[in-house]
């Protein structure tokens, strides 16, 4: 290597001006960043005069090189262009006064004046070159990031934050859970709205003229602010969803179970339940396990005192009875079931397991009158028929004695 550098001094090699110069060490200051421009003087000499233009245009030149960088702030481009515009023609000026000056013809001063004026043409025509409409369009879009990121989204994410902060209000009935949970799919919309927003501006990062890690770092901190505003919002749709679903279901088996308690009343012709046994609508956390409670009671009641017949006509009405209530007893254990799932798990589930018990014990007994009910009427067809023969034949009498006394002893 120090071979190579020895070769490179010994035959003089060197660039022939900064523009060629590679891109190594542009941290470090070049000639042309320190170098000392003297002033104009009142007497100056023509060679002092030359000297100066030289040095006025490579300033000039390196000026150009740093407009077109894009390492300025755009109106510092713009201003610091036309200002090199104005002081290229005060050069010229200059040039044209030691071009007309009685010493221009000394050799020395011919050299000056013709490496002057190829510096200057060359940084005339990069200017001319350079196309103005590109500080245009970069001011457009810098001004279109600062006013989205400002005026639109800052505001927009300040809003959604104050509103995530804000707890739910406390739902007083079915439709007033539904009406907030429409307000949090409402707030969850207007934050994916925002996330558009968020998300145009940060793909129009790379467009910027210049501060571009300054415009990552405000976008990524109004990502993380609207991180937790998304999380709060997919948070309270989803609980807010769940809420309904269950109280909708409370709803749903409450109406079925006040329908089976309805119709189980009319069967029998039974009094209406007892305040206890009613539930409120919007008390659903601890109404769901309730539900079937007056039911059951209803059942039980049934159960533990059936209607008796009296002839052979009313006991197969109440053996047509029997044969719906077992229809109902069956709706209701499938009702049970559905609360089973609800509430396992829970601190429910020992109250609903109670009912379970209950449940089957009402299913037990329901089939089993049933059927001793069905051959109640059998046993009575035959007793009637007996009678009728009058055949002296007591085996009918004591079969149907001693089914009914199964039935309603």
């Amino acid at each position: 290597m120090f071979e190579k550098l020895g070769e490179i001094y010994a035959n003089k090699e060197k660039f022939a001006s900064e523009a060629e110069e590679p891109p190594v060490f542009l941290w470090f200051p070049r000639k042309s960043d320190y170098e000392y421009i003297p002033p104009a003087l009142l007497n100056e000499s023509a060679d002092h005069k030359i000297d100066r233009v030289i040095k006025l245009a490579k300033s000039a030149r390196s000026d150009l090189n740093q407009i077109c960088s894009g390492d300025l702030e755009i109106e510092v481009q713009i201003i610091r262009f036309f200002e090199l515009k104005d002081n290229l023609q005060d050069y010229k000026k200059i040039l044209k006064s030691c071009e007309e000056h009685p010493d221009s013809k000394e050799d020395l001063i011919k050299e000056k004046v013709a490496k002057a004026k190829h510096i200057l043409d060359e940084v005339v025509s990069a200017v001319a070159d350079t196309k103005t409409e590109s500080f245009t369009a970069n001011i457009r879009i810098e001004s279109e990031f600062k006013i989205g990121l400002q005026k639109n989204l800052i505001p927009w994410i300040d809003d959604l934050e104050n509103q995530s902060l804000k707890q739910l209000e406390k739902p007083e009935n079915f439709e007033h859970a539904r009406e907030i949970e429409r307000n949090t799919v409402v707030f969850a919309k207007e934050a994916r709205k925002a996330n558009k927003l968020l998300t145009n501006l940060e793909g129009s990062i790379d467009s910027l003229p210049d501060k571009k890690l300054f415009a990552t770092q405000q976008i990524q901190d109004q990502k993380q602010r609207f991180r937790n505003i998304a999380t709060i919002a997919a948070t309270r749709v989803e609980t807010m969803r769940d809420l309904l679903i269950n109280w909708n279901f409370f709803i749903e088996t409450k109406g079925e179970a006040d329908r089976l308690s309805e119709t189980t009343q009319k069967m029998f012709e039974m009094e209406p339940l007892s305040d206890e046994f009613k539930i409120d609508e919007n008390d659903f956390v601890h109404g769901l396990p309730k539900v079937l409670l007056g039911w059951i009671h209803l059942a039980e009641a049934v159960l533990n005192k059936p209607p008796k017949p009296v002839d052979l006509e009313k006991s197969l009405e109440i053996f047509d009875l029997f044969k719906k209530f077992c229809a109902v007893v069956e709706l209701a254990n499938k009702t049970l079931e559905r609360i089973e799932e609800c509430t396992e798990k829970t601190p429910s589930h020992q109250e609903v397991w109670d009912q379970r018990c209950k449940m089957k014990k009402i299913l037990q007994k329901s089939k089993g009158h049933t059927g001793k009910l069905e051959l109640l009427s059998s046993r009575w067809k035959s007793l009637i028929a007996s009678e009728s023969s009058d055949n002296i034949d007591f085996q009918p009498l004591l079969q149907f004695l001693n089914v009914y006394n199964e039935c309603y002893a």
